[in-house]
Parts: C-alpha cells; sequence; structure tokens
C-alpha cells in the first residue's frame, strides 16, 4: 500500500479518537460486603477500578457493608436507612455486588431503595439460580473453588507427601470451605490423609504448626477470625502460618505471592471483579442483565516463583498455562519484538505528529472550550448544592427567626421602660436583617419566578439602597432619582430585589477610588415593538430602573460577554462570574430587557426595563419607611397549623393578644381532622407549607375540598417550585413570609377576616 494512502488513514483513525466524548456521567454504585482494607473486597475492587477506570463517562460510588464485623437482621435495617438517606436523591444505572451479604441486601431491599436499578453480582459462594427465580434484573458471576483439583496438583509436586492440614476459621465462609473440602477427601482416599486444624486460637495454631512431621503439608483455606474474635489480614494470617511452620504452604484463594504461599488452583476475585465491570458495561450499552446468563469464575493456577526456587519445584512439573508470579526476567529479551514494535510504531508517531502540528494548533482552543464547559459543569453543580443547601437551612433558619421577632414584639408590648424597649427593638432589628440575608441566599440560588405578585420598584431600591449605606465604602455617595409616576411590576420581590443589589455590588467594584452611585427611574412607553442597543422588547408600559457608577467603565469585549455565566474581569476567588448572569435571567423571566452602556475610563450604565402594572393617573412618589400602625385586632377563632413548637407558641400569643382564639395543630393531617370537625366555628386557617404527615398543600386541597370558602393565610420559610403562587391562584387568600412580626401578622389576618 503507498505510503500516501497509509498516512491518510492513520490521519482519520487519529481524527476520530480525539473526537469529543458525551459529557452525560452515567452512575454505578459498588456495594461491598466487607470492609475496605479486607484482602478478597480489595482485590474485586482492583479489577473493577481496572475496566470502570479506563470509562471518562462513568462515576463509581463505593460502599462498604463491613460484615465481616457485625451482621445481623438489624444491621441490616440500619443500612437500609442509611442508604436511603445517603443516596435517596441519586439515581444509578448499575449496581455491583461484592459477596454474598451485598447480594442478599440487595435482594431484600433493592427494590425499595433502587428500584429497577440492575444487579450485577460478583464473589458469590455456592451459588444456586434458585436464588434470584422469579427477579428481574440479575446477573453476575458466581464463585467456584477446585479443592480436588488443587489436592492432585500438590500431590504432582509432592508425590511423598503423606498428609495435608486445612487451616480453617470458625466464620461461615470457613464452614462453606470445610464442606467443599470433606467433599473432595473420598477420591484420595488411601492415597493422603486430610487433617483439618480447625477453629484454633493464635497459640494453638502456632503449636500444632510445630508439631507437624516435614512429611506433611498445608493448605491455608480461611484464618482470618480466631474463636477470641481477632480479626486477621490475609498477610497477617499467612505470616503467621509461615513463620512458624517449615512445610510447603498451598491455598484455594487468591492470596498467592503472600506470606510464604507456594500456589494453588485458585478462584481470582481480580477476574470476578473484571468480569462484573465488564458485564456492566454492557447493561449500560443496554444488554439487558435478565439476557446475561450467569457465569462461572475462571480458575486458574498459579505460583509464586520465589517460593518454587525456595522449595526446589521445577517450573517444568507445574500444570500447563500456570501463572507465575515475581520470576525475574530481562525485559529486552522477555519483550524483544514489542519492543522493537513500539520503537517503530513511535517513529512513525513522530512523523505523523510533524505533519499534523497544524491540526494540533488548530485543535487547541476547542480544547481549552472543553474544560472551560467542564469546569462551568462542576460550577454550576456546586451552584445547584447551594441552591438546595440554601432551601434547607432557610426552613429552619426562618422559623426560629420567626420565634425571635415575635418574643421582641411581645416584649415591645409588654415593657414600660424604654431602655429595655430598646433593647427588644434591637434583637427585632438583628433578627429581620438575618432574615434578610436568609432572602439574599435564596435568590441567588433559585431559577424562575416564584412569586408572581404586585411589587414597587421604588420600594425594593429603596431597601437596597438602606442596605448599600450601611455596608459601602463610603467614598462612594449614593443618589436615588425616582422619577416614574408608577413603579409597580409584577413578579418576585426577592429575585428582583437581589437582581438590583447584583447591578449595585458590580458599580461598586468598579469604583474603588469612590465615585457617585445613581439609581434613577423614568417610565417609559413603546407604541411599536422596540429592538436596539441589544433589548427586544414588545409595544408597552415600562419602567426604566437606571444603575449608573463613576467607575472604570468597560471595554466593548467585556460588555459583550458580561451576562454570560461564570464570566469575570475579578481576579481569581474575587467573584464567581454568576452575579450579573442571574440577573441577566431574573430580568428576562420577568418580560424585561437590560441596556447597557459603557466605555473605559467613563463610568457604566445599566437600564433595566421591566413591564408595568395597574397604571395610575396620578404621580405617586415613594414614601421613606415609616412605623405601621398597629392594627386594632378582632374577634374570631383562627386555627393555627404548624410543626414548629416555637412558632406555635409565639404567634399563638400574638394572635391571642390581638384578641383572637387561636388552636393549634402540629401537623397537615392533624389539621384537616380538626377542621373537619369544627368548621363552623373556625374563621381563618394559616397554614404551613412544609410539615410532617401531610405537608401544607395537601393539607390546603382537603381543606378546600370540605369547605370551598374557607380562609387560609399560607406562611412559610422558604417554599419552591411556585408552590405558594399555585395555592394563591386556586383560593388562598394570602401568603406572609416567616419571619414575620406582630403588625405583619395582624394586618394580614385582618384583611383576610375583612375579605378586603
Amino acid at each position: 500500500m503507498p505510503i500516501k494512502r497509509v498516512l491518510l488513514l492513520l490521519l482519520l483513525l487519529l481524527q476520530a479518537v480525539s473526537a469529543g466524548a458525551d459529557d452525560t456521567f452515567r452512575r454505578i454504585l459498588v456495594l461491598n460486603a466487607y470492609h475496605e482494607g479486607y484482602y478478597w473486597t480489595d482485590r474485586i475492587m482492583d479489577g473493577v477500578k481496572s475496566v470502570l477506570g479506563k470509562e471518562s463517562d462513568i462515576q463509581v460510588f463505593v460502599d462498604y457493608m463491613d460484615t465481616k464485623r457485625c451482621f445481623d437482621s438489624e444491621y441490616y435495617s440500619k443500612l437500609k436507612n442509611l442508604y436511603e438517606h445517603k443516596y435517596g436523591r441519586m439515581q444509578f444505572d448499575v449496581i455491583i455486588a461484592s459477596d454474598d451479604h451485598a447480594l442478599s441486601f440487595l435482594l431484600e431491599y433493592r427494590d425499595e431503595l433502587f428500584p429497577k436499578v440492575p444487579v450485577v453480582f460478583c464473589g458469590i459462594n455456592d451459588f444456586h439460580p434458585d436464588r434470584i427465580r422469579g427477579r428481574t434484573g440479575y446477573t453476575g458471576i458466581s464463585e467456584s473453588y477446585d479443592v480436588a483439583g488443587t489436592v492432585r496438583m500438590m500431590r504432582s509436586l509432592h508425590p511423598d507427601a503423606e498428609a495435608i492440614n486445612f487451616i480453617i476459621d470458625n466464620t461461615l465462609t470457613g464452614y462453606y470451605f470445610q464442606n467443599l473440602i470433606e467433599r473432595a477427601e473420598p477420591e484420595f482416599a488411601g492415597q493422603i490423609n486430610f487433617k483439618y486444624l480447625l477453629h484454633l486460637d493464635i497459640d494453638e495454631l502456632k503449636t500444632a504448626l510445630a508439631a507437624l512431621p516435614p512429611s506433611e503439608l498445608i493448605v491455608w483455606v480461611s484464618y482470618l477470625n480466631t474463636p477470641e474474635g481477632v480479626v486477621l489480614s490475609c498477610e497477617d494470617s499467612l505470616r503467621l502460618v509461615s513463620r512458624n511452620s517449615p512445610l510447603p504452604i498451598y491455598t484455594i484463594w487468591d492470596v498467592v505471592g503472600q506470606g510464604g504461599v507456594i500456589g494453588g488452583k485458585v478462584t481470582s476475585p481480580l477476574q470476578q471483579g473484571r468480569y462484573a465491570a465488564q458485564v456492566a458495561l454492557r447493561v449500560l450499552a443496554g444488554e439487558s442483565p435478565d439476557g446475561i446468563p450467569v457465569a462461572d469464575a475462571e480458575l486458574v493456577y498459579q505460583f509464586d516463583d520465589r517460593m518454587l526456587r525456595h522449595f526446589n519445584i521445577p517450573r517444568s512439573r507445574l500444570p500447563k498455562n500456570s501463572i507465575i508470579l515475581h520470576q525475574p526476567y530481562s525485559l529486552y529479551a522477555e519483550h524483544r519484538e514489542i519492543i522493537l514494535l513500539t520503537i517503530g510504531f513511535f517513529i512513525i508517531l513522530l512523523f505523523i505528529i510533524v505533519l499534523l502540528a497544524w491540526d494540533i494548533l488548530k485543535r487547541r482552543r476547542a480544547e481549552s472550550a472543553l474544560l472551560l464547559s467542564q469546569s462551568q459543569l462542576r460550577h454550576s453543580e456546586k451552584m445547584s448544592a447551594l441552591g438546595q443547601l440554601a432551601g434547607g437551612i432557610a426552613h429552619d433558619f426562618n422559623n426560629q427567626l420567626a420565634g425571635v421577632v415575635g418574643y421582641a414584639d411581645l416584649l415591645l408590648c409588654e415593657l414600660d421602660d424604654d431602655e429595655q424597649k430598646s433593647f427588644a427593638a434591637g434583637i427585632k432589628k438583628s433578627a429581620l436583617r438575618s432574615a434578610n440575608l436568609t432572602s439574599q441566599l435564596l435568590a441567588f440560588s433559585r431559577r424562575g419566578k416564584f412569586l408572581s405578585i404586585a411589587v414597587d420598584l421604588h420600594e425594593l431600591v429603596i431597601d437596597v439602597t438602606s442596605m448599600l449605606k450601611h455596608s459601602i465604602d463610603k467614598r462612594i455617595t449614593i443618589s436615588t432619582q425616582l422619577n416614574a409616576a408608577h413603579s409597580q411590576v409584577k413578579g418576585d420581590p426577592n429575585q428582583l430585589q437581589n437582581a438590583i443589589l447584583n447591578l449595585a455590588l458590580n458599580a461598586r467594584d468598579a469604583m474603588p477610588e469612590g465615585g457617585t452611585l445613581t439609581f434613577r427611574t423614568d417610565r417609559r412607553r413603546f407604541d411599536a415593538d422596540h429592538t436596539g442597543n441589544g433589548i427586544e422588547l414588545p409595544a408597552g408600559d415600562y419602567i426604566a430602573l437606571q444603575v449608573r457608577d463613576t467607575g472604570t467603565g468597560m471595554t466593548e469585549e467585556v460588555r459583550k460577554h458580561m451576562f454570560e455565566p461564570f464570566f469575570t474581569t475579578k481576579e481569581v476567588g474575587k467573584g464567581t462570574g454568576m452575579g450579573l448572569a442571574s440577573t441577566y435571567g431574573t430580568v428576562r423571566n420577568h418580560q424585561g430587557a437590560i441596556e447597557v452602556k459603557s466605555a473605559p475610563g467613563s463610568g457604566t450604565t445599566i437600564t433595566v426595563y421591566l413591564p408595568l402594572i395597574h397604571l395610575p393617573n396620578a404621580h405617586t412618589p415613594p414614601a421613606e419607611s415609616t412605623p405601621a400602625p398597629e392594627p386594632a385586632g378582632r374577634n374570631g377563632r383562627i386555627l393555627l397549623v404548624d410543626d414548629e413548637a416555637v412558632i406555635q407558641d409565639v404567634t399563638g400569643r400574638i394572635l391571642a393578644s390581638l384578641g383572637y382564639t387561636v388552636d393549634t395543630c402540629t401537623d397537615g393531617q392533624a389539621a384537616v381532622d380538626f377542621y373537619r370537625a369544627n368548621q363552623d366555628q373556625i374563621d381563618l386557617v394559616i397554614l404551613d407549607l412544609m410539615m410532617p404527615v401531610l405537608d401544607g398543600r395537601k393539607a390546603y386541597a382537603a381543606i378546600h375540598e370540605i369547605n370551598p370558602a374557607v380562609k387560609v393565610i399560607l406562611s412559610s420559610g422558604f417554599s419552591v417550585n411556585g408552590e405558594v403562587q399555585e395555592l394563591l391562584e386556586n383560593g388562598a387568600v394570602d401568603y406572609i413570609a416567616k419571619p414575620y412580626s406582630r403588625n405583619q401578622l395582624a394586618a394580614a389576618v385582618e384583611k383576610a377576616l375583612s375579605g378586603s
């Protein structure tokens, strides 16, 4: 074949190999019956890793049941609860079960813990098809041993031997092997004697080994647990035997090469691990495990060359195809042809690399983009985890803050001393600021709108500037020019406030030496669909919020990428590159647009357009926050449903102080039952969304079915997936977020009862 055609084929091969791979990870759980460090288990794991370690798109999760140290039905149950908690939100594609206890555990609990996930098992003693009969999704490799084959091999190497001593412990594995040996014994009756060193403690074993005559042999079967409860590693156990007896030692396990063992016809945990991993890959490729028959483990003759030489056993007497470990050899003499072929291959490869240098240079940018994409994916996963963590923290944290705010309000009502009242007011203020921090964390981690309510954008700007005045560099002057006659938009106040705060913080960072930060609002009307300056908006009325700084500005190239996720011009560790990206997403989710004007050294002006709702005729300028007048309260009976004792106590006390009669329930089901029995006397229900037994959503549906006219105020420290908005649209009269103050609670209750 002409050299040009050869080079062309090699070029096409290299291009195919270097093509981009699917970056979707598949997950495999390896469930080991025993503990890490146990030789058998570690060898199975070596086999699994040797196969799966080559697969870049597979994530391997490894767990150890540790049943060598603890094994009973109660332990199984606790493991089940642990794995349910640990892996409840994780979807596996395949499970590899290592050894009997792991398979037994999955046969009992797989359908509950990992529904329909295929199981590939290995290391199973005395496997019988009845064990998985009637079960779907199970296959694997069964463990087999050839005691008779090992004895025949020993007799061929030691024809003058008179007896074989089998060392066995009192574990389940030991009893299993004892049974195998006893079944093989009749074949050798009259040829060689079988002796058993059973269940001996360490001193007894030493004594027995020292007393053996030179005409006998030893088979180390299983001695890992002594009668007094000492757990030995394979290496320590074999060392114990070899140091206390000069006799040849054989085995039926894959422990050849340790502690003076000559060899044996062994089952290989390494091979079983490899086979199980290969079957797992076949299942991932779409092959049904039910169509893959259970295989028998391959047995091999394996010997340690060091021990063969020690006992003067020539290799010529070994069985054919024996595997010999630790034999000295010359690398070149042993692999001369391979080495020459390798050198030739590298010469050809070097020539090809020279020819393809231009292509490699061209690929560098694509590879860099791939690495960046992978980095962004990992960062995105971190942000998703942050969102889940924030949600979990927010629910419990806001419940506790609700108690702090409520008790502070009660103190403010009860105390007469001005200094003491100032202390209580300080407690309340600090708690509300903590709640605001939680709200900002949630807004950062969410996606999309979670509420769709009327929001006064001017009030959000005032809140943001109030926060900035306490935290921003004193060299930065904050200016507000809220000119819009109307400032109500529809959306999620937390999301919008976080977007404004992100714009302000980026403006702050652009003014390291100080400057002016300006917030300005104006009403804009587009009579026709508006496009230009990178924005597209349908015709309508909008509020235009400008956030302008006098900072360093940005280049056109930076402006093009400023809203891209993970893009940042800040130093490493100074920013995530997600602030403006999340702001852009929030504005787009609210049917708005962002316009950016900037130049190096000339500052930056970012304008956010949001559609207005309910346009009034008159100008309604924003007012500074003033304390709300205390509602008078009224008579009525209220059912308070919350699983937190502190909420029940403090909210109940506040409602009672306002003149209401309060009944409490600690979960949704109790609330439904109570309301069904007392619906004619209940004027209002205050319902928590996150509760045990029956959550707020289901409890509301049940109560609403009992009485479609029921008045319900929803309450929660954290709500997800638009749950609040959905329930408001389905008849709930109001929503009050935790923590709430006495005045907020009183106003919400008054509003609900009056029907306003």
